[in-house]
């Protein structure tokens, strides 16, 4: 693996949610699956998902699919099973790691890994909370959207810490809090606790254990969520769900935490960031949004006040941007999400009611979430909170929602793509927003002509 290979994401093996048996197939939310091809390095965002692709991204040939990898951009590291113990996982992962390392010793290097919430909790996570599974659900502990979780090797040994506790949705359950960051296992707790014990077995098969961190991380509210719980009747329900606009901002403040607390920093010669997902779109897309982050902070903006798109062009006085490759593909994920919101929605109208429904949830505004959410200044009160959320979540979908209007269905993942005879597009938050759509003109001059002809 060579340097360059960083501006990359990784699809781990072992790590998708687990899959519902008593579903009785209708766990469909959990299946991959990807959009239909228009073009080479671009996609059909206003078609139904393929389906089938959970059984073609499998197998030695699925980095071979440019449909699976969108081109190159998401290699897919190991072949897919469906069932994983812990032990399975971890050394799934402690492999990808010690290859990982090989290539860049004496460095510090940081793996991402974004999973899912059962994933967590009984598989990767499943020695330390193995002991849970005696309580009440409502009492054991559930890890939130966009929870994250640092693995860290010290001089004592292994450290369990909670870095971020994340956007908890449902209030009558049990969750990971801070204040942060909270150490929750350590060194001292060997002896003691024998699933932290068993953990640490796992990790100290890791090379070069020093100069490793391991960020656990959960994806940020989705179409499955509450408070939207798109999921669709029993025989039709959403495959693989992408991110709400709600979870795309999550993923963004989670990465502006990270790279204030100092763990995500622009790649250096003593710095290295690797990003790991499973293989379902809303892992993928929260992953992204911490480069999204990463790209805002470093050039002294926040997520919080900026949702535009930074610059993927090195710009003259300015740092180059990190990881473009992958923030092309951010730039993707969002419109994909978002027209496939509008989609489900049935249209405009019921998507704004959609967006109304996720920024006025009564979860944005509880605290601590309402101060992880909402900048300092627009806290004065409830009016000015809730005019603040739905105006966030309303300016990260602008662009998708204009080019929607326009019928720009045709996305690429590629970096500075843009449909052939299209304009430069206005990157300003809005800017651009068309009243009259092509087709809105169309009917206006048939209109037009029939009163021509009804006069004559």
């Amino acid at each position: 693996m060579a340097a360059k290979d960083t501006d990359k994401l990784y699809g781990l093996i072992c790590i998708d949610e687990k899959q519902d048996s008593k579903a009785l197939g209708f766990d469909k939310e959990n299946m991959q699956g990807r959009p239909s091809a228009c073009m080479a390095d671009a996609v059909d965002v206003s078609k139904p998902m393929i389906t089938d692709l959970e059984q073609k991204c499998v197998g030695e040939d699925m980095n071979k699919n440019s449909l699976c990898t969108y081109n190159g951009n998401l290699e897919f590291i190991g072949k897919k099973r469906t069932s994983c113990s812990s032990e399975m996982v971890w050394n799934h992962i402690v492999d990808f790691i010690n290859r990982t390392n090989f290539n860049f010793v004496g460095k510090k290097t940081n793996f991402f890994i974004v999973s899912h919430h059962n994933r967590l909790k009984q598989t990767i996570l499943g020695t330390i909370l193995k002991a849970e599974k005696k309580l009440k659900k409502k009492l054991r502990h559930h890890i939130a959207n966009c929870s994250c979780f640092l693995l860290e090797y010290t001089e004592k040994g292994w450290t369990f810490t909670l870095i971020f506790d994340g956007f908890p949705d449902k209030s009558e359950y049990t969750y990971f809090v801070g204040p942060t960051p909270k150490q929750l296992f350590g060194p001292e707790d060997l002896e003691d606790k024998k699933g932290w014990n068993l953990l640490v077995s796992f990790l100290n098969y890791i090379e070069y254990k020093e100069q490793t961190r391991i960020f656990l991380i959960r994806h940020g509210n989705a179409f499955h969520n509450k408070p939207l719980k798109l999921t669709g009747p029993p025989y039709n329900r959403t495959v693989d769900t992408n991110l709400t606009p709600l979870g795309i901002y999550q993923a963004r403040i989670l990465g502006e935490s990270l790279f204030q607390g100092g763990y995500l920093k622009p790649e250096s010669d003593t710095n290295i960031n690797i990003f790991c997902a499973s293989y379902l779109n809303r892992a993928q897309h929260t992953l992204l949004g911490l480069n999204y982050a990463l790209n805002v902070n470093k050039e002294g903006k926040s997520v919080k006040t900026f949702f535009g798109d930074p610059p993927l062009k090195t710009i003259e006085g300015k740092p180059p941007p990190s990881y473009p490759k992958l923030l092309a593909l951010e730039r993707f994920f969002t419109d994909f999400a978002i027209s496939r919101l509008i989609r489900k929605s049935k249209g405009i109208p019921k998507f704004f009611e959609n967006i109304h429904k996720l920024a006025m949830w009564k979860n944005n505004f509880k605290a601590p979430q309402d101060l992880k959410l909402i900048p300092e200044s627009k806290r004065n009160s409830p009016v000015e909170k809730e005019t603040f959320m739905m105006d966030a979540l309303t300016k990260i979908s602008a662009y998708s929602l204009d080019e929607w209007d326009e019928g720009r269905f045709c996305k690429s993942y590629a970096v500075n793509w843009r449909p052939p005879g299209k304009k430069e597009r206005d990157t300003k938050i809005g800017a651009g927003r068309r009243k009259k759509t092509k087709r809105k003109r169309r009917r206006k001059k048939r209109r037009k002509r029939k009163t021509k002809r009804k006069r004559k």
